[in-house]
């Protein structure tokens, strides 16, 4: 099992954001997948900027912490 993460910076237009979500979810469940999280921010972004505040050491546990979660799923 695995995880990838997305960001799309997505157009104004609300007709064409709700053909976006509504084509990523049908092209997940058509192949099984599992959409385990929705954010409408760039959360990459915001995580980059939360590692940049943290030790070196913080950040090389929050990592060995993540991969010890992916690794139960």
């Amino acid at each position: 099992m695995g995880f990838i993460t997305y960001v799309i910076r997505m157009p104004e237009a609300g007709d064409k954001k709700k053909a976006i979500t509504e084509a990523v979810r049908a092209l997940a469940n058509q192949h099984s997948a599992e959409i385990t999280g929705i954010s409408a921010n760039d959360e990459m972004t915001l995580a980059e900027m939360y590692e940049k505040r943290l030790s070196e050491w913080d950040a090389t546990d929050a990592r060995k912490e993540a991969e010890a979660l992916w690794a139960e799923s």
